[in-house]
This record gives C-alpha cells, structure tokens and sequence, in this order.
C-alpha cells in the first residue's frame, strides 16, 4: 500500500465493507490506526500488517463500488472506534 501521491487505497477486508486507507501513511510516518486493524483484521479473518493514518470506512454495493454502511456494520464500527 504504498503511493507516492498519497491517495487512498481502497481495500475490501469484509465483503460488504470497503476501507479507504492512506497510500503512503507507514512511509511518511503517520502514526498506526489501531481501531482500524482492530476491525480489519478479524473481518479479514487473519491478524494483518499494522495500517496507518486516517481511515475511512463505507459500504459496498452489488457492483463493487461506494454504497451506504450497512446499520449492524455501523454499529460494530462505532463500538470499537
């Protein structure tokens, strides 16, 4: 997940979530986002590399693309942040 630029990479660590996290936060020195491998990891199913800077978190539509959050996703999202 590294870029240049900076953009956000977008990652799909659910099937029904997407998380849009910093292309290049570890390399410029963003600090890690605990609650955000907090929820990653076990919607991934496996404990994943340290993710860091601002994350954002949305839906996923049918088509793969940006879509509201569904409400229990949205709740668990709120109880561990």
């Amino acid at each position: 997940m590294s870029d240049p630029t900076g953009a956000a990479d977008q990652a799909v660590y659910r099937r029904r979530a997407l998380l849009h996290i910093h292309g290049s936060g570890q390399s410029i020195g963003l600090q890690q986002n605990l609650a955000a491998w907090v929820l990653a990891s076990p919607w991934r199913g496996m404990t994943l590399y340290p993710l860091h800077g601002p994350v954002a978190i949305a839906g996923r539509g049918q088509d793969g693309g940006v879509a509201p959050l569904d409400d229990d996703l949205a709740q668990h999202v709120r109880a561990v942040a």
